[in-house]
């Protein structure tokens, strides 16, 4: 099937789309990424409670969030409303989503452990369940608004290029806008009130912007029965388990990193406000590479391009092992990492959509909303582990958020898991790519399907009313 190598002439809603959807990802991004990044700090270095406590909390509302994610793709995937199937949980979850982010950083001090811990639990899990009711419909526009391989990967890259970009954004004020509310707690309720009111904002207009295309909706009443049908078609689809197990993989890294940056910049760089410069290296790289990467996508294909990308970001962090503790080679080597593994970020949700269509070939089920909520609550599955274990790893360390200085061994655990954890991680998801065997067999898959809807149509059209 041939496809037009400029999607904004061919398509006249397409630009509108890629505003509307960046916009969307610059919100959920800036809400979601001051909470992925720093709450965890909050609470060990501003509320002063146990790292390993920290870990627990955050991992087993992750879990939660994870069985909220799979049962909110089942109901989307049941959903038709004049918003489409998608951006009416967007706009009607918003503001919950910007309020719960809000109270995540508005603990009060003056209440026993145990009642911080109280307060923790109850808003986080609300955060969590928001944001899953957010996050998820917005991921899966990109599926809903074009049904294009070509586009969607275009709107795969502007996906991550705007997410991308609001880490960045967050990483690199958040400390000043902390220290210029007057630091503290304080300073961190009052930054949060900021980045949720901009959030909101873009969420709205996420909304107003973007078009859903027609797809079919399931014609079986929801039942458990159904359910089952569903899950077993999903569970048969081979391509979709092995995105699975690069998402996986993928998103170990990044929640490493993640989680500890901050923790890097405090304890061995010994400043915490580089951490803006340290995510910037990876983030601006990423961002700068990804519309370089789109015509390597176009001529060789996202499978080729993302293996190539990702093996090449590994010369990375043989820059950083070259001395660990110069922050100097940090910045060059996040600076490689980012430019080579940009086409794999870039392509994931790509990836996933075109496994939206293999499911649907294969089984005659289109499962936009399940395909993404699975993938999802996998990737929490395996978060909420990683932030359980990296609490645990800090405490038995001998970290303790309340000390000025951090004994030897808690600061070299810091710089131990924030090297060698991605390494391991991004290599498995690269050869976890090497086996995705999609990308050839869809311009055939696609002719297909459209060959089925075409006669679909045609047969309701010859149907006599009743």
């Amino acid at each position: 099937m041939k496809h037009s190598t400029n999607p904004f002439r061919k398509n006249p809603l397409f630009l509108r789309n890629c505003i509307g959807i960046g916009a969307g990802y610059f919100g959920a991004t800036l809400i979601g990424g001051m909470v992925s990044s720093f709450f965890s700090f909050y609470l060990t270095d501003v509320m002063y409670l146990p790292a390993h406590m920290v870990g627990i909390i955050i991992g087993v509302s992750a879990v939660i969030d994870g069985v909220t994610d799979f049962i909110m793709g089942v109901i989307e995937d049941n959903t038709s409303s004049r918003w489409g199937k998608a951006r009416g949980w967007v706009l009607f979850f918003a503001a919950p989503l910007a309020l719960s982010m809000f109270l995540l950083f508005c603990v009060p001090a003056s209440v026993s452990l145990t009642g911080k811990i109280v307060y923790v639990i109850i808003i986080y899990t609300l955060y969590c369940l928001a944001y899953t009711i957010v996050h998820l419909p917005l991921i899966t526009l990109n599926a809903l608004t074009s049904a294009d391989s070509s586009e969607r990967a275009l709107l795969s890259t502007i996906s991550m290029f705007f997410s991308m970009g609001t880490g960045m954004v967050v990483s690199n004020l958040l400390v000043p806008l902390v220290t210029a509310f007057g630091g503290g707690s304080d300073g961190y309720r009052n930054t949060a009130l900021l980045f949720s009111l901009f959030g909101l904002i873009c969420l709205f207009l996420s909304v107003g912007l973007t078009r859903e295309i027609p797809v079919p909706v399931s014609g079986e009443k929801f039942s458990i029965r159904e359910l089952f049908i569903q899950l077993k078609a999903l569970f048969s689809n081979k391509y979709w388990w092995l995105m699975n197990l690069c998402a996986v993989f993928n998103s170990f890294g990044f929640m490493i990193i993640n989680n500890i940056q901050t923790y890097y910049c405090r304890y061995v760089v010994g400043d915490l406000s580089r951490i803006g410069i340290l995510f910037s290296c990876a983030t601006l790289s990423q961002m700068v590479a990804m519309p370089l990467a789109a015509p390597l996508i176009v001529r060789f294909g996202k499978k080729k391009t993302a293996i190539c990308g990702g093996l090449l970001s590994l010369l990375g962090y043989a820059v950083i092992l070259a001395d660990t503790s110069s922050f100097l080679l940090l910045c060059v080597g996040n600076v490689i990492r980012g430019v080579f593994f940009a086409p794999v970020n870039a392509c994931e949700t790509a990836f996933f959509a075109d496994t939206v269509e293999y499911g649907e070939w294969k089984t005659g089920f289109r499962q936009e909303g399940l395909v993404f909520s699975v993938k999802s609550t996998l990737n929490k599955m395996v978060g909420s582990l990683i932030t359980a274990g990296l609490g645990l790893a800090l405490s038995l360390s001998g970290y303790a958020g309340e000390l000025a200085v951090q004994p030897d061994s808690a600061v070299a655990t810091i710089k131990y898991l924030f090297i060698f954890g991605p390494i391991i991680a991004y290599t498995l998801c690269v050869i976890s790519l090497c086996f995705f065997r999609l990308d050839k067999k869809m311009p055939a898959i696609r002719a297909e399907l459209e060959k089925r809807h075409r006669n679909s149509q045609e047969n309701r059209e010859c149907t006599p009313q009743q």
